[in-house]
């Protein structure tokens, strides 16, 4: 999450590849999976892998807040996110 400003200009960059590129230019993602993806999906992927370390999991959990019972559990806390301000790029 550190990188998170780097990660989103990696994706912005994505996409404005895409639009150029368009559907045709195919790439390996995640590499060795054999699986294609244009640039948009790749940078719809990348995205999805950042936010689904806030989101909620099958069992209710945030790994973000990895083994704190209190942001986990507490209904207090539990539906809060944290920001973090070395999140922020400035």
């Amino acid at each position: 999450p550190v990188w998170m400003p780097v990660n989103l200009l990696i994706i912005r960059a994505l996409q404005q590849f895409y639009l150029y590129y368009g559907d045709n230019f195919m790439i390996e993602c995640p590499t060795g999976s054999g699986k294609m993806m244009n640039l948009f999906e790749v940078s719809k992927d990348i995205a999805d892998r950042l936010t689904s370390i806030f989101t909620r999991d099958e069992h209710g959990r945030r790994p973000v807040y990895g083994g704190t019972e209190t942001f986990q559990n507490d209904p207090h806390w539990r539906d809060y996110i944290l920001f973090y301000e070395y999140f922020h790029g400035d």
